[in-house]
């Protein structure tokens, strides 16, 4: 259900990724900031579009337009415990 074509194929959940970090952001709405570890193998498309999830959120409002909110602009990005790297 509305999965979109490029998110097809995408082993990620994105769209549950959002609604989590919008109910920590609820929880702690004066934290900016967050850590992305990833995984070795992980596709740089992939991890511009989690930075863009921990970054802001969309919502529509009542005419239907996306309106972005910030959730967590400040993201520092390192390796996955136990990747090899």
């Amino acid at each position: 259900e509305g999965m979109k074509e490029d998110e097809a194929y995408s082993p990620y959940d994105i769209e549950t990724l959002s609604n989590v970090l919008r109910e920590i952001k609820a929880n702690y709405p004066d934290k900016t900031d967050a850590t992305v570890l990833m995984e070795p193998d992980l596709e740089y498309d992939v991890l511009v579009k989690i930075m863009d999830t921990v970054s802001t959120v969309g919502v529509p409002d009542e005419t239907g337009k996306i309106e972005r909110y910030e959730l967590f602009p400040q993201i520092s990005v390192g390796d996955a415990p136990g990747s090899g790297v």
